[in-house]
């Protein structure tokens, strides 16, 4: 669907559209690759040219609307903007052409990318100065049928959670983590897919670490934002500097704490876990479906079970789901049919107690039904039990025996807790998680 609804139906729209964050369009400046400012805050933009209006136009608009990326598509006579606001994609508005050119091409010269090449693909950053922070761009150009199509992430500290509190983690699990950290060595790993909010979990681990007292390493891919105490290190390929040969160099630079952006290959698994037995407390994420496919994956990619069964302290599942909208959320039209019963959790012949919520869409949502996300969690902590499982070459049931005796509640009985609060829709579980 598209925010016609809320009044975005052009690019001069985009400044009114979402929620009022304090500030205008005179407020946005523009900082290059360099860190040098090209558009102070303030400044006249009379003779800058239509595309730095409307550059300044999109990212307003994303702020208003809590956009995590920005993208715009060319197609055959004109462009295409739109917003991926709260995980879905949501149409904004159409953008004449020649402005769309014009914008990729103020874009390149943000992030000191070479205007002239349009068949190969680029990537840079650049950053926009609002009252009382800088936010933080990452660019990504990729040629496509009729020119590039432009893809701008927003990184932007402020609408992400910056601790464990501002989570929305059972109680249990966040004083489990905060204990984990605190520990001198061990494996933490979060997993997920793609977008899953595992890079924001780590770095609110990272905030809970006190780096005045520990030295504490990050390897991303890249570094999205910016710690403090922290040294971050960005992974860059075309030179060897890998996760695995960055983490083997970065054991002799006396860490306490090091952060693996991610768990990719045997190598990188196996240096993390070394890593994890020598004293070094480490963090990372891993591509896994949940808990236990964490574990399988760990073993599959060559690390010893005894290493595994050692070093594994806890790992956290996560995913995101849409948050219905308070302001038009109602209950669902037929709260009695057996299949949505049963995808809620609920046995045979059981009724709620109150009924099962679904979204109606207003203009305050833009017409999606849904306002905000937050996280459905999974956490596994290894009990003896569990490391005893996982010396014994294991398959599947054994250790989901071994993770329900020491207290695992699935990431679809946490999503079904939701449903039966009213805070998502069965419909949303479904899609993010799985419920059958």
């Amino acid at each position: 669907r598209g925010l016609n609804a809320y009044g975005a139906d052009s690019l001069q729209s985009l400044a009114s559209i979402g929620t009022d964050p304090g500030f205008g369009l005179e407020s946005l400046g523009l900082v290059n690759a360099r860190a040098e400012v090209v558009h102070e805050a303030g400044a006249n933009t009379a003779g800058s040219g239509d595309q730095l209006l409307v550059l300044q136009l999109v990212l307003l608009g994303a702020i208003r609307c809590r956009a995590t990326d920005i993208h715009i598509e060319p197609k055959q006579d004109t462009g295409l903007l739109r917003m991926r606001i709260d995980g879905a994609m949501i149409e904004v508005c159409p953008v004449p052409a020649e402005i769309t050119r014009r914008l990729n091409s103020l874009v390149k010269v943000l992030c000191d990318i070479d205007i002239s090449k349009k068949s190969t693909i680029q990537e840079g950053r650049f950053s926009s100065r609002v009252p009382k922070r800088q936010i933080d761009y990452r660019v990504s150009f990729t040629p496509v049928m009729y020119g590039q199509k432009l893809v701008i992430r927003v990184l932007d500290q402020s609408s992400a959670p910056q601790t464990l509190q501002s989570l929305s983690l059972p109680e249990e699990y966040r004083e489990r983590l905060s204990a984990a950290v605190e520990q001198n060595d061990g494996l933490v790993t979060v997993c997920g897919p793609t977008g899953s909010g595992k890079t924001t979990t780590l770095y609110a681990l990272l905030r809970g670490i006190d780096a005045s007292l520990r030295n504490v390493i990050t390897i991303e891919d890249p570094v999205e934002y910016e710690l403090k105490n922290v040294t971050q290190i960005p992974v860059d390929s075309e030179r060897g500097h890998n996760f695995a040969a960055l983490l083997r160099s970065n054991l002799r630079q006396d860490p306490d704490v090091i952060m693996v952006g991610e768990v990719r290959d045997a190598e990188t698994a196996n240096a993390a876990m070394q890593a994890a037995t020598t004293g070094h407390l480490v963090l990372s994420t891993i591509h896994a479906t949940d808990t236990i496919g964490t574990v399988f994956r760990m073993l599959d990619l060559g690390v010893e079970p005894m290493v595994v069964a050692r070093t594994l302290n806890l790992v956290l599942a996560q995913r995101l789901v849409r948050v219905l909208c308070p302001n038009c959320k109602a209950p669902i039209k037929d709260p009695a049919d057996a299949r949505t019963l049963r995808r809620a959790g609920f046995e045979e012949g059981q009724e709620p107690e109150q009924p099962l919520m679904g979204p109606v869409g207003c203009a305050a949502c833009f017409e999606t039904g849904y306002a905000g996300r937050m996280g459905v969690y999974e956490l596994l902590r290894a009990s003896d039990e569990l490391r005893d499982v996982v010396l014994k070459n294991p398959n599947i049931a054994d250790l989901k025996a071994a993770a329900r005796a020491a207290g695992l509640v699935t990431l679809r009985e946490h999503a079904q807790q939701l449903i039966r609060e009213g805070t998502t829709s069965v419909e949303e579980a479904q899609r993010v998680v799985g419920l059958e």
